[in-house]
């Protein structure tokens, strides 16, 4: 399966969390009793297979002793994953917001196109 850009967003993430976790010598086990979260969850996030929650992600840096900056991509690479090509898991990620305005510019374009081609009748 290909990655699409939320994907890669989760795996940035997930990897800095790992590397941060290990350079503090701290075990899954007792990061997973200092977060709340299940190792599960721990071991899943720092791989990049689940998404967390951005208050989960403060969480993890006050565990972590660092700012969240230091977890998260910057903003240019950001944009390179927004950039990359969009597939279907990509939509199951678009905030509800982004989807209503994509869904009111295809209703609008719609119906400017009726009314353009009937115009032309």
């Amino acid at each position: 399966m290909e990655k699409n850009w939320a994907n890669k967003l989760d795996q940035l993430i997930g990897k800095a969390i790992r590397e941060t976790r290990k350079n503090s010598k701290i075990t899954v086990e007792d990061f997973s009793k200092a977060t709340n979260l299940s190792k599960s969850s721990i071991v899943q996030i720092e791989r990049g297979d689940q998404s967390t929650p951005i208050h989960n992600i403060y969480k993890i840096a006050e565990v972590l002793n660092v700012d969240i900056g230091e977890l998260l991509p910057d903003m240019n690479e950001y944009r390179k994953l927004k950039s990359a090509p969009v597939d279907n898991l990509s939509l199951d990620r678009v905030s509800s917001d982004e989807l209503m305005s994509v869904m009111n510019f295809l209703s609008n374009y719609k119906k400017e196109s009726k009314s353009a081609r009937k115009k032309k009748s």
